[in-house]
């Protein structure tokens, strides 16, 4: 969010033009859910070019994912697609959710669960992975085509405007290729304590961006506020929270303010 300076015609009264940084009144990072960058924004320019004639690495309709058997031989390939979200599919799609953890992603990316140092990732094992989690799930494995499917931009109108009018990062990958809560702990430590997984524990004492936000303003810099507002519980903050500040409420968002422990709390 950006200050503009009122305008004042007396120049005997004009204050130095304010910074960029100056002009930025709050800075706010919002968290959702795991989603694919393909599976949002793959299609982003498939009817148009970028603008500018700037480089865009979405998808292209001869991407292709294998499926082996038992003896790794391919029995058929799975071609990339359009979600048709009228055809009952919602926004769900992929539904089941394809596996998230640190080995399954292993899997996703190198086609084994375990792959040797210094392995080269091919991609080439979304289909096999997501056939395992739909037999999990359904008992069967119709559908599995699913995880090669992505949306159409007229499909997630506010996400591909958002792209389109501002900026969005192709090559921006997560800190941790697996689960949501070693990557929340990335964001606000830079560390997830050696976490890969959302359990058996994620839970990460790391000082936060908050402790050195509040630490920097008890040592005489200017005074900065911050709150964390979350529509779950604090299960999905694996950092410390006061419970006393965790307010119930009927509305859909619950307001935490994390406490920067071992300094004073800042609201």
């Amino acid at each position: 969010m950006i200050t503009e300076p009122a305008e004042n015609n007396d120049t005997s009264l004009q204050l130095p033009p304010l910074s960029p940084l100056q002009r930025i009144d709050h800075v706010v990072v919002l968290m959702l859910e795991n989603r694919s960058f393909d599976n949002l924004l793959g299609w982003l320019y498939r009817d148009e070019s970028p603008p500018r004639g700037q480089p865009f690495e979405g998808l292209h309709t001869d991407l292709v994912n294998p499926v082996t058997d038992a003896a790794g031989r391919i029995t058929e390939q799975v071609h990339v697609d359009v979600v048709n979200p009228s055809a009952g599919a919602g926004y769900r799609t992929p539904n089941p959710n394809p596996e998230e953890g640190f080995f399954a992603t292993n899997e996703q990316l190198f086609g084994v669960r375990a792959p040797a140092d210094g392995a080269t990732p091919d991609d080439r094992g979304f289909a096999n992975s997501y056939i395992k989690a739909v037999e999990r799930a359904k008992g069967s494995t119709p559908g599995f085509e699913q995880i090669m499917q992505a949306y159409h931009p007229r499909d997630v109108p506010a996400l591909a405007t958002l792209a389109r009018e501002y900026a969005v990062c192709d090559h921006w990958f997560s800190s941790v290729p697996s689960q949501t809560l070693p990557n929340r702990a990335f964001v606000h430590t830079g560390s997830s304590s050696g976490a890969v997984d959302n359990y058996p524990d994620c839970y990460n004492d790391s000082e936060t961006v908050f402790n050195r936000m509040t630490s920097r303003s008890q040592q005489g810099a200017l005074p900065t506020s911050w709150k964390i507002y979350t529509g779950t519980t604090t299960e999905d903050l694996p950092m410390p929270v006061d419970p006393r500040l965790v307010h119930t409420t009927t509305a859909s968002l619950t307001r935490i303010t994390m406490l920067p422990r071992p300094l004073a709390l800042r609201s």
